[in-house]
C-alpha cells in the first residue's frame, strides 16, 4: 500500500492496538500459512484427473512412479480434492474466529482511549465540537482499526505470501506464461497510486458529513421540548433533510471513486487473463504444455490475481478507513489545556463541609 506520511502514521498507530494480543496475531499468522499451503495444493487433483486418468499419461512424482491404475488415481484425486478443501475451510474457521476476537478487543481499547481523552479535554474543546459528532466518532469511526488490521495488515501479508508461493509454482510450470501473467503488475501499481489520495479525500468528506448528521440529530432530540414549544418541527425537519441530502451526495461521490477504481482493476486483470488464454492455448496446441498443466496454471492464475485484487482493494478500503481514522486522531492528538503540575500529589479521597458564615438576607 502507498500511504502519505500522515496516513502512514495513523495506520501505524491503529496497528499498535494489536500489540497486547500477540498470541492471537501469531495464531492467525500460523493458520494463514497452513491455509496458503492448502490453496497451493488444491488444483493438482484436477491435473491428475485430466492428464493421468482421462489422458492416460503415467503419473510421475519426481523419481517416483506409483504405477496406480486409472480407477485408483481417480479415487485418490477425488479424496485429495475433498481433503484439501475441507482442511482449508477448517483453517479459515479458526482464523476468522481469532480475527473477530482480536478486532473486537482492539475496537474496545480504542473506544476506551477516546473516552479517556475526551474526559480530559477542556470545556473549550467540547464547546467547539458537537456532541453528536463526537459520539459518531467513538461509536462508528473506530471500525477503522479493524479495517487497518484485517485489510491493511493481515490481508497484505496473506496476499504477499500467496503471491510468492503461486509465482514459484507457476514459474516451475511455464516461465513464459508466468512473465505474461505478471506483466500487468506495473499497471496495477500505477492505478493504486493514482486513486489512493482521491479515495482518502472522498471518504474523509463523507465521514465528516455523517458526523454532521449525527450532531444535528442529537441537537434536535435533546432540545425537543423547545422545538415543540416554538413549533419548529417543520423547520428542524427541513434542516435535517438537507444535511442528510448532503450526506447522500458525499457517499455517492465516495462510492463512485471506489467503484471506478474497482472497474479499472477488473479490466487490468481481465486483460492479463485474456492474453494468457491466447498464449497458453497455443502452447497446448504446440505440445509444449499438457491440458492438465494448462488448467492448473489457469487455476493458479486466478489464485495469483485474487491476491493482487485483494491488495488493490485493500488500498481502497484502508484509504477509506484512514479518512475516518483522521477524525479519531483529532481527539487523541488533542493536548489537554489543564494539566497537573510536576510532582503533584494524587488525592485519594477528599472530605470536607460547606459552611455559610455572615450570610444575611
Amino acid at each position: 500500500m502507498i500511504l502519505k506520511p500522515e496516513a502512514r502514521r495513523h495506520f501505524t498507530q491503529l496497528l499498535s492496538y494489536a500489540a497486547p494480543y500477540k498470541s492471537g496475531v501469531a495464531g492467525q499468522l500460523a493458520l494463514m500459512v497452513v491455509s496458503i499451503g492448502f490453496g497451493i495444493l488444491k488444483p493438482w487433483p484436477l491435473k491428475v484427473v485430466l492428464d493421468n486418468v482421462v489422458g492416460s499419461q503415467p503419473l510421475v512424482i519426481g523419481d517416483w512412479h506409483p504405477g496406480y491404475g486409472a480407477a485408483a488415481l481417480l479415487f485418490l484425486a477425488c479424496l485429495s480434492y475433498l481433503l484439501f478443501h475441507a482442511g482449508e475451510s477448517v483453517v479459515q474457521l479458526g482464523s476468522t474466529t481469532l480475527a473477530t476476537l482480536t478486532c473486537s478487543r482492539m475496537i474496545r481499547d480504542l473506544r476506551s482511549n477516546l473516552l479517556e481523552r475526551l474526559q480530559a479535554l477542556s470545556l473549550r474543546f467540547h464547546d467547539s465540537h458537537k456532541v453528536g459528532d463526537l459520539v459518531h466518532r467513538v461509536a462508528y469511526n473506530t471500525s477503522a482499526v479493524e479495517t487497518a488490521y484485517q485489510s491493511g495488515f493481515m490481508g497484505v501479508i496473506k496476499s504477499t505470501f500467496t503471491l510468492v508461493g503461486m509465482f514459484i509454482v507457476m514459474l516451475m510450470l511455464s516461465p513464459m506464461l508466468t512473465l505474461i501473467a505478471t506483466a500487468i503488475v506495473p499497471l496495477l501499481i500505477f492505478s493504486i497510486r493514482w486513486y489512493a489520495s482521491r479515495i482518502n479525500a472522498a471518504s474523509r468528506r463523507h465521514q465528516d458529513q455523517e458526523g454532521q448528521v449525527a450532531a444535528q440529530l442529537q441537537e434536535t432530540l435533546s432540545g425537543v421540548r423547545l422545538v415543540q414549544a416554538f413549533v419548529r418541527e417543520r423547520i428542524e425537519q427541513q434542516r435535517f433533510d438537507a444535511t442528510c441530502d448532503s450526506s447522500v451526495k458525499t457517499r455517492l461521490k465516495s462510492s463512485l471513486v471506489q467503484q471506478s477504481f474497482g472497474l479499472l482493476t477488473t479490466l487490468i486483470l481481465a486483460t492479463g487473463t485474456a492474453l494468457l488464454f491466447w498464449v497458453g492455448a497455443r502452447e497446448v496446441l504446440a505440445g509444449r504444455l499438457t491440458v492438465g498443466e494448462f488448467v492448473v496454471f489457469n487455476a493458479y492464475l486466478a489464485m495469483l490475481y485474487a491476491p493482487l485484487s485483494v491488495l488493490s482493494y485493500a488500498s481502497s478500503s484502508v484509504q477509506g478507513a484512514l479518512g475516518g481514522a483522521a477524525r479519531l486522531f483529532e481527539i487523541l492528538d488533542a493536548v489537554p489545556e489543564i494539566k497537573s503540575s510536576p510532582g503533584a500529589r494524587q488525592l485519594s479521597q477528599v472530605q470536607g463541609a460547606l459552611a455559610f458564615e455572615g450570610v444575611t438576607f
